[in-house]
């Protein structure tokens, strides 16, 4: 395998790799921008990048069909995604004109070898060229009237990203222009995601695409310099392996940012579900509470313990550890300290807990006692997953006392 191809492939995997975490914030989130449109878009993108990636290697014939059968119906669910983005139906001829590009090409892709050239490739390539250029039009046209503020940003924003894209997909046609020496579309995928996370944060769009695309291409050779440095490459042949090095490292730190993104905006997201859940959320009534645990999904998994329930267990030894949210880690710890009588409540949590296959414990009320075990994803005492179980926790105690 040559270096040029061993740094295409690496680097359209990894732009496939970017699609992953930012599916995982689209299939969480309530109203992403470009709605369900844009999960859609993705999933078909980043199926697009790993295909082609076995397709240059030429792994098997028949890669090179599928992978044009994916990427023919690109101007659909990119037009779909558009009218979406725009929250109003796109002209019945652009439609038509979307449908016709992808549902033909693909037609002929099913009934004529592409291994005897390259012509539909590029007839394909002019015809998404033309669709993209209708959607950008309609997406410079959209007034306020049509978009808020923050919409109508995006869209000018998108507006540049595919005018930054055309030169670095047509790069993907090296093998048939003879240049540039890497094809670069990946890129151009990335910076995409990128851009529709940062709208996602609120950030300034304009601002944060030219300062993180200048900041990448800057630290990005300076990676690739240092890696061939330590490779043992000098004068010239530095040079010129850290140029070659050069757009893997880009990705590489595209790839960690969008990581980054897609998990601070999920942590935001998860946040947000826990406020929405205790605004609606009864407050007037521990019966009623408890029962509304069913509607939030991280703790839909619980069990209401009382009575016969806690039979075998000292209510006033559990309540040496029911100051706050006793978690598994924190039973067992306590079970292991030296003190005797920590160790007699850290036993009982840890037994509760693990004959009933949950992490965590609320205790709500000692007489008669009351306990809700639930089950989270984390159980450290500093996670947020733990914070929202004491919120609960504390609104039971209170409501507990009332009755």
């Amino acid at each position: 395998m040559t270096d040029a191809l061993a740094s295409d492939v690496a680097l359209t995997w990894i732009a496939a790799l970017a699609c992953l975490p930012y599916l995982r914030f689209l299939w969480r989130a309530e109203s992403p921008a470009g709605g369900r449109a844009a999960l859609a878009l993705v999933v078909l993108m980043g199926l697009l990048l790993a295909l082609r990636g076995f397709d240059w290697l030429q792994v098997a014939p028949w890669l090179g069909r599928l992978t044009f059968a994916v990427a023919t119906w690109l101007p659909l669910v990119t037009t779909l995604f558009c009218e979406r983005l725009l929250r109003r139906h796109h002209p019945l001829w652009l439609k038509v004109l979307a449908l016709g590009v992808s549902a033909g090409f693909f037609t002929i892709n099913l009934v004529t070898p592409l291994a005897q050239g390259q012509t539909w490739t590029v007839a394909f390539a002019g015809a998404f060229a033309a669709v993209m250029a209708c959607n950008a039009l309609l997406l410079l046209r959209a007034t306020d009237r049509d978009l808020g503020v923050e919409q109508r940003r995006l869209a000018r924003v998108l507006v540049l990203v595919a005018l930054i894209a055309a030169p670095l997909i047509v790069s993907d046609f090296r093998t048939l222009l003879g240049w540039p020496p890497v094809r670069l579309g990946s890129l151009a995928a990335m910076l995409f995601i990128h851009v529709m996370l940062a709208a996602e944060a609120r950030l300034s769009l304009l601002r944060e695409l030219v300062g993180r695309i200048f900041a990448w291409a800057v630290q990005g050779f300076a990676l690739a310099l240092a890696f061939a440095w330590v490779m043992g490459f000098g004068g010239e042949a530095l040079w010129r392996h850290a140029l070659a090095a050069w757009p893997a490292a880009i990705a590489m730190l595209m790839l960690a940012a969008i990581v980054t993104s897609s998990r601070a905006l999920s942590l935001a997201s998860a946040e947000g579900q826990f406020l929405r859940w205790l605004r609606a959320a009864p407050l007037d009534d521990l019966d009623r509470l408890l029962g509304a645990l069913g509607d939030y999904l991280p703790m839909r998994k619980h069990l209401r313990l009382q009575g016969p329930d806690l039979a075998g267990y000292d209510s006033a030894v559990l309540g040496r550890l029911a100051d706050a949210p006793v978690s598994l880690v924190r039973a067992r710890a306590a079970a292991a300290s030296p003190d005797a009588a920590l160790a007699e409540a850290g036993e009982q949590w840890r037994d509760l807990l693990e004959r009933h296959d949950m992490n965590h414990a609320l205790p709500l009320r000692a007489d008669p006692p009351l306990v809700v075990l639930v089950d989270l994803s984390a159980s450290s005492a500093g996670s947020l997953a733990h914070l929202r179980a004491a919120v609960v926790q504390r609104l039971g105690r209170s409501l507990a006392a009332r009755g």
